[in-house]
């Protein structure tokens, strides 16, 4: 299992914008012949877990801490199969509107903040 981890890891910052990942065989995260088991630490469906809040880093995170999110900023979709995973690798800008939140984000008031951040927000 730590080799799915691995391979991932090496391999998903050399994939091109726009491409996927799968991996496959991930059924082996329950197996205790794999070093699987449910739950278990390490295995590559908590990995892939992990990710997935990673990817939500701008509704958590405060700003700074999601510009050094690399899931955040660069993982579009993650998608669950039986026994396979599917990673969608897409450069994302920030939301330019924001759930309430206490680390940074914004509480748009008015209209105008809100054009104004369209203005200014790359697409």
């Amino acid at each position: 299992m730590r080799q799915q981890i691995n391979t991932f890891e090496e391999m998903f910052p050399t994939l091109s914008d726009g491409g996927i990942y799968i991996c496959e065989d991930t059924h082996t995260s329950y197996m205790p012949s794999f070093g699987g088991g449910l739950r278990k630490a390490g295995t590559f469906h908590e990995y892939i877990k992990d990710a997935i809040d990673k990817m939500h880093g701008w509704y958590y995170q405060s700003v700074e801490d999601t510009k050094a999110n690399y899931f955040c900023n660069n993982v579009h979709s993650i998608r669950i199969y039986d026994s396979l995973v599917v990673i969608e690798k897409r450069k994302k800008n920030s939301p330019f509107s924001m759930a309430l939140g206490k680390n940074g984000h914004v509480k748009l008031r008015k209209f105008s903040d809100v054009s104004h951040l369209l203005a200014s927000h790359k697409t």
